[in-house]
């Protein structure tokens, strides 16, 4: 059980990525065969596709935070020393967290309020896309929670790619 929880914690997010990505990559593919051979068009191909990106695009936050590749400040802390830019980050953490969980709670609103419209072709919820913010923002907030813990156990990135190859070896 606990090897399963170490992978999950490690590929979760690489897992469901890779299959969305391999998903809108087939249908685009499937699209593209039907339409030029074929001269017809598979109608649902687009909205299936801009649903897999929707996912895409919020369970990647989890990723970005789990391996400190998000896009902030990084050019104006690098200025500062050590200890000042160890406080921002825990700032910018506990800023992070409070946003996540203000998106979470108004994406769980959406997903109540839009349950009864559909979408156009696959008639699909439209609650659906909203299901996504969820589950990445509430990723993004495990995730910090996840960093904020490494940081007060004194785990640097080094420690955490080590703890990463172990579990790998094994």
């Amino acid at each position: 059980m606990r090897k399963v929880l170490k992978f999950l914690d490690l590929h979760l997010e690489e897992l469901f990525l890779g299959v969305l990505l391999s998903a809108i990559a087939i249908i685009m593919m499937a699209q593209v065969i039907v339409r030029y051979i074929f001269n017809g068009s598979i109608i649902w191909s687009m909205e299936l596709c801009c649903m897999c990106f929707v996912y895409i695009a919020f369970l990647s936050t989890g990723y970005c935070i789990r391996y400190k590749s998000f896009a902030y400040l990084d050019a104006i802390t690098r200025n500062f020393p050590r200890k000042i830019q160890n406080i921002l980050q825990y700032l910018i953490w506990a800023i992070m967290l409070v946003f996540f969980a203000y998106l979470m709670v108004a994406s769980w609103q959406c997903i109540i309020t839009l349950n009864e419209r559909y979408t156009a072709i696959l008639r699909i919820p439209n609650s659906f896309y909203y299901v996504a913010c969820f589950l990445g923002f509430g990723d993004g907030i495990i995730r910090i929670i996840q960093q904020f813990y490494f940081a007060f156990k004194g785990k640097n990135d080094d420690d955490i790619k080590a703890m990463e190859k172990e579990f790998e070896s094994e």
